[in-house]
């Protein structure tokens, strides 16, 4: 397995993408896929910082108020956690009924969407992205999560 450059899985990076957080470019261009993020979802998810840290260390160089997109994205990744705390396994499965019934819905991930075959370019290209890179912008995730 390759590790992407761009994500050297030590702590020294994770500090590094903390110290290069740009509050103010992340509010305003995040929704972009060229936009500021801040690219420490896979140092937060594999523990070589935490979410305090993280808003502790941006905060120490960028005035932050509570009210901040920045903040507030953390909060929604700190409500995930705590949902998932509390539920266990059972995040992996609806927390409401959906049009269908459970059954209904498929168990496998389709074969046009793992190969990246599906014809619609923005999901092929976020499932090559993935792919070449173990990483998609929360944009590009969101797609995806929706098209599937």
């Amino acid at each position: 397995m390759t590790v992407n450059p761009g994500f050297a899985p030590t702590r020294a990076a994770a500090l590094a993408r903390i110290a290069a957080v740009r509050p103010a470019d992340y509010a305003r261009s995040r929704n972009a896929i060229g936009g500021a993020v801040s690219q420490l979802s896979p140092y937060i998810t594999h523990g070589l910082t935490t979410l305090p840290e993280v808003l502790a260390g941006v905060a120490s160089t960028h005035r932050l108020d509570v009210q901040h997109k920045f903040v507030f994205e953390l909060g929604w990744r700190e409500f995930f956690r705590h949902v998932w705390a509390h539920r266990g396994e059972a995040i992996l499965q609806s927390l409401h009924a959906g049009p269908l019934p459970e059954d209904a819905y498929a168990q496998v991930l389709p074969a046009d969407i793992r190969q990246a075959r599906t014809g619609v370019p923005a999901i092929d290209q976020a499932v090559r992205t993935l792919y070449a890179t173990g990483y998609l912008h929360n944009h590009a995730r969101m797609w995806l999560a929706s098209y599937v």
